[in-house]
């Protein structure tokens, strides 16, 4: 499963109904699928459109209808299931076409160190050191260990 689909799942799993593994594997197929309904719905701007708004919520509501098992959803668990998935999508999903699940590659480092000419511009190096340590897990270690990190084998 993807990141976006665990979640999806965890939102129908979490912390009822109790599922058989029969049931859990549905459940699985069920947040697949009903994503891929909702990429197509998810256009620009869809939160600011009422139409799209309702027809992402009847989307959700109908899908998980028809894929869902009826025995461990009872009529308040589905809605309140419901209204979790439809709450995430609208919080997971831009209305500039990203999503929390989006991967997003806007922070970059130079391969070679930074020179700074002039007075240090202490709030730059601190977000050029910031970046690098997010997407440099041996920098990160590095800094961690100046720092005098107990264990720095996490990173």
């Amino acid at each position: 499963m993807t990141e976006e689909e665990l979640a999806v799942f965890d939102l129908l799993t979490q912390p009822d109904p109790v599922l058989t593994a029969t049931e859990r594997e549905t459940v699985k197929v069920s947040a697949k699928k009903l994503l891929d309904y909702l990429h197509q719905k998810l256009v620009q701007d869809w939160r600011r459109k009422v139409d799209v708004l309702s027809d992402v919520d009847s989307t959700i509501r109908r899908v998980l209808d028809q894929e869902l098992p009826e025995e461990p959803y009872t009529p308040d668990i589905f809605t309140a299931k419901v209204q979790l998935v439809f709450d995430h999508v609208r919080t997971a999903y831009g209305d500039d076409g990203e999503s929390a699940y989006t991967l997003r590659v806007d922070i970059t480092w130079p391969a070679q160190p930074v020179e700074y000419d002039g007075t240090l511009d202490v709030n730059k190096i601190a977000d050029d050191v910031v970046a690098r340590i997010h997407h440099d897990p041996a920098f990160a270690a590095r800094v961690a260990a100046q720092l005098g990190a107990a264990d720095t084998r996490r990173f």
